[in-house]
């Protein structure tokens, strides 16, 4: 008995729009980002020049074909075309436009590029360069196979915590903030398990996360006893983190792209650290503490220069914020932005004409974590034990170790 597997192709069309856009004809999957460049104009490549289209977050999709329609002039026009997948050359094509297509035309014809199946395409780019002139692209057409959603399955200790599965290939999952206990913070997820580690484990925040493969995630807490987290209102130099109240999440990282990054606020994350120069009351300078990189403006764009930023304060309320021409804007953490056909948020400067009610904070960083652990069911024993020195030594619990504190010398048991 022959059983035949049907595979059904889709197709994604990206239409080139001007010499730094390109736009989706069809449905894009879920999360697939597109990048387009062009040395010349708009989709026109002459002897020397360059267009390049690059897709990132695919998720591993099978790519099964590439073609490109693009016209020559009427007698002449010639080139080099490059597909390359994950970093490696999957295809090459070059030549003149008639040998591709059996003559020179000023109309649009397709030239197959690709033609096989890749398989576990993570990003994918077409680098087309002119060697005679021109050729001018007009679209780019990518036929692939789609793959089911991954699943994410979060464990909070020995208990499932939740089951989260993509609603299609590539689109990510959120991860989930839990809460605190009395002595363990909440930090993140980790792809590994284990009771009790000295050294930060490598973590996922709370945000989009998006798997290459079904996978399991542990909650990852940290040991900080007695941390105070509470908002600055004496506002004085230092290190802080600039959060959203409202919905607890932290400026992040250093600028890149005009943009900045948020996440999760997270008092135990170095990257949301930054140091704060108060040079006057109503005026400050920020810097990325763990990079010294200055965090500064140039327009609307946030870039890595030493900018003076405005302060507006009242009691908890604390905002930074500046003028581009008449119009005020303030250091914001979800700033929308449409761009290749979706959306997405990102920390920038937001137009404002009013301060009043801000969710924006200073808040102070956390105590570094003494230990690191994925079961803080299993409780931190702290007691002392009698012994025949003036400093009675303390025992920290663990897991299966002991941690032994004596005269400031530590010593790890099983």
């Amino acid at each position: 008995m022959c059983i035949t597997l049907l595979i059904l192709l889709a197709v994604m069309t990206w239409t080139v729009k001007d010499k730094n856009t390109v736009t989706p004809s069809d449905a894009i999957p879920n999360g697939v980002v597109a990048e387009y460049s062009c040395t010349y104009q708009k989709g026109t490549v002459r002897a020397g020049d360059e267009a390049v289209l690059t897709l990132t977050r695919l998720g591993g999709r099978t790519v099964n074909g590439i073609d490109i329609y693009l016209h020559s002039n009427s007698s002449a026009g010639a080139g080099e075309i490059k597909v390359t997948a994950n970093g490696k050359t999957e295809a090459t094509l070059s030549g003149t436009y008639k040998s591709w297509t059996g003559a020179y035309s000023t109309s649009s014809q397709k030239v197959t590029v690709l033609n096989k199946a890749v398989q576990n395409v993570q990003e994918l780019s077409v680098k087309v360069r002119g060697t005679a002139n021109s050729l001018h692209i007009e679209k780019y057409v990518i036929t692939y196979e789609d793959l089911p959603p991954l699943t994410v399955t979060l464990m909070q200790g020995e208990d499932l915590y939740a089951t989260l599965t993509e609603s299609s290939r590539g689109e990510g999952v959120l991860l989930p903030a839990l809460a605190d206990t009395e002595d363990w913070h909440f930090l993140g997820w980790s792809e590994q398990h284990f009771w009790s580690v000295y050294t930060k484990p490598e973590i996922y925040y709370p945000i989009a996360y998006f798997p290459v493969r079904d996978i399991t995630l542990w909650a990852v807490y940290g040991y900080r006893p007695g941390n105070d987290l509470s908002y600055v209102t004496d506002l004085q130099s230092g290190e802080y983190l600039y959060v959203n109240s409202h919905n607890m999440t932290a400026l992040s990282g250093v600028p890149s792209g005009g943009k900045m990054a948020y996440a999760a606020a997270n008092p135990m994350d170095e990257e949301q650290y930054y140091t704060f120069t108060f040079a006057s009351p109503d005026t400050a300078y920020i810097t990325h503490s763990a990079t010294r990189t200055p965090i500064g403006y140039s327009g609307t764009s946030l870039v890595a220069q030493p900018s003076p930023w405005l302060v507006s304060q009242n009691g908890e309320e604390v905002s930074f914020y500046t003028f581009v021409g008449k119009k005020t804007y303030i250091l914001w953490l979800n700033v929308l932005s449409q761009t290749g056909g979706g959306s997405e948020y990102y920390a920038g400067l937001q137009e404002t004409r009013d301060f009043t009610g801000t969710p924006m904070r200073l808040m102070r960083p956390a105590a570094f974590a003494e230990a690191y652990t994925c079961h803080p069911e299993t409780g931190l024993d702290v007691k002392d034990v009698s012994a025949p020195t003036d400093t009675p030594p303390y025992i920290l619990r663990l897991g299966n170790y002991e941690l032994r504190i004596h005269d400031g010398k530590k010593e790890l048991r099983l």
